[in-house]
């Protein structure tokens, strides 16, 4: 060449490659973008050239601008650009779906997941996504360090309720009921109560209201109480206790009561529980007669005076078309005594 003088350069082709996301957090559920660009800024032709998409777990491809299709494996998606002349650029737009199931969890890495750390609650809230791309050509090339990119996308997640172990979970509710009457009670007598409601279920049970009803032997309503609840969570009960007072006409009969639960889920559809029923037995009035002033001392089962309703009160009444009965048993008693009297005079 004689006194030449100058640089050498040699004739490689040089591709790089560039890729950027969303410019703001996503959530689950939602669709993001991402804008692939290449270039080859060599001196010679890259012949062959591919672009090389890798999507984490948790997103989902939907499609792309490129005009071909992509070869899949497992996460991986690839795109041919053929041949790339010198001083030529390109890009393209892909379209992914944040995975609706994607969890907090599923964005921890191994040590995360091992090794118990502290969080902000906030940031217990977000995740990482990093989606990386690479450019190759089947020609040497002079510069291999703009062969890759990547890009990191924060997904933000809805707040959860800490008290509940779920979202969009299923309430059940469950009543049982039972009364406190051993074999029956009088007028004036007082019954009381205890409910239990249980949600079963796994979702909350919003707006719980229990109503008890009572009926007689013909089924005629007597009338109900309403009992507000609120909000029941999975796995939680309610306790209700109450007495009823029974008034002093009350028709000898035996009486039922039903309690059923009804609130809503959290789409806000109706549910309903479970019938919880109990029967209790009113003797009619009395006529304050007492059979045997023994009973008046300890109750017939041996409990102090008044403890025990129904049937274990401290003395036995007599009802009133019980009195001939009685009275006649006590005029033939008399009777015998007599004659067995005048038999010994």
């Amino acid at each position: 060449l004689g006194n030449w003088q100058g640089n050498t350069v040699f004739a490689y082709p040089d591709v790089a490659v560039n890729i950027s996301g969303p410019a703001k957090e996503v959530v689950p559920g939602e669709d993001a973008f991402y804008n692939i660009s290449f270039e080859n800024k060599g001196y010679d032709v890259a012949q062959s050239a591919v672009v090389r998409l890798e999507l984490p777990k948790g997103t989902i491809y939907v499609s792309d601008s490129s005009g071909s299709v992509p070869s899949i494996s497992g996460s991986s998606y690839t795109w041919n650009l053929g041949n790339i002349a010198v001083k030529t650029t390109g890009s393209f737009k892909v379209k992914v779906k944040i995975d609706s199931s994607l969890r907090p969890s599923d964005l921890l890495s191994f040590w995360q997941k091992i090794i118990p750390q502290a969080h902000a609650a906030e940031d217990d809230q977000k995740g990482n996504l990093v989606v990386r791309v690479n450019v190759s050509t089947i020609d040497p090339q002079s510069n291999t360090g703009n062969d890759s990119s990547q890009t990191t996308t924060t997904v933000s997640f809805p707040q959860e309720n800490s008290n509940q172990d779920e979202t969009y979970g299923i309430p059940v509710l469950e009543i049982t009921a039972k009364n406190n009457v051993g074999e029956f009670v009088y007028p004036g007598d007082t019954v009381t109560f205890g409910l239990v409601l249980k949600n079963t279920g796994t979702g909350t049970a919003k707006n719980v209201v229990v109503t008890q009803t009572m009926h007689d032997g013909s089924i005629d309503s007597m009338g109900s109480a309403e009992f507000t609840v609120g909000d029941l969570l999975p796995g939680k009960s309610a306790k209700i206790n109450f007495g009823l007072t029974l008034t002093n006409d009350l028709a000898a009969d035996i009486y039922t009561t039903e309690a059923v639960a009804q609130g809503q889920d959290q789409n806000g559809n109706e549910i309903g529980s479970n019938e919880g029923r109990t029967q209790f037995e009113v003797k009619g009035p009395t006529s304050g007669l007492v059979v045997t002033q023994t009973l008046a001392a300890t109750g017939v089962d041996g409990t102090s005076d008044g403890q025990v309703l129904g049937g274990k009160s401290t003395i036995m009444p007599i009802r009133k078309e019980e009195w001939m009965i009685y009275l006649l048993a006590l005029l033939l008693v008399t009777f015998v005594l007599i004659e067995i009297l005048k038999s010994k005079k």
